[in-house]
């Protein structure tokens, strides 16, 4: 139903819109090196986002649970609880997104990037010390981090949207995407 729908918009708008961008042919020589250079470093930050952003995702159940068990003994029933909160941390991250791109509009990208970034490997580096430690220690530190880890997202993509020369726009996200979900 929603493919028919989809089709039927393809065939009813006619045209791209007042803002479309002229087809542009590829060719590496387009842009400066300055360009191409600035490009290159807000994709490799957002490379390097990633990792670490899926790398917490997957990983915090296990530490969670492996940290309940600790803590309760190997044989304690931790699923539900590690399952509950990884969930929060990894929903937190919505917050993260809203507020990294509300305080990148008003203070810059740089800065929100450069502080989502420490705040977030801040984060790693102290989640070690509370291995065993009690849910109402953990949490809150997993929860920050949860959200910093997220919030410098939207501003590798932003970066690169502003960075890159106007006609390669699509592309050069394009790249970033799919560089990032390899």
């Amino acid at each position: 139903m929603s493919a028919v729908a989809g089709g039927l918009l393809v065939l009813l708008v006619p045209n791209d819109g007042p803002y479309a961008a002229h087809r542009a042919v590829f060719t590496r020589r387009r842009s400066s090196d300055s360009e191409r250079s600035a490009v290159a470093l807000a994709n490799f930050g957002y490379l390097g986002h990633m990792w670490e952003l899926y790398a917490m995702w997957t990983w915090i159940a296990v530490f969670v649970a492996e940290s309940e068990r600790a803590r309760l003994g190997a044989q304690a029933d931790v699923t539900a609880r590690a399952a509950l909160v990884t969930f929060a941390v990894v929903g937190s991250g919505a917050i993260g997104c809203w507020l990294g791109g509300k305080y990148a509009d008003r203070r810059g990208r740089t800065l929100v990037t450069s502080v989502a970034m420490l705040v977030s490997g801040g984060c790693a580096l102290l989640v070690g010390l509370l291995f065993g430690a009690p849910l109402v220690a953990l949490v809150p530190l997993l929860l920050v981090w949860g959200v910093s880890i997220v919030a410098d997202s939207a501003q590798f993509s932003a970066a690169v949207s502003e960075l890159a020369p106007r006609d390669y726009v699509g592309t050069a996200l394009t790249l970033q995407t799919s560089l990032a979900f390899c």
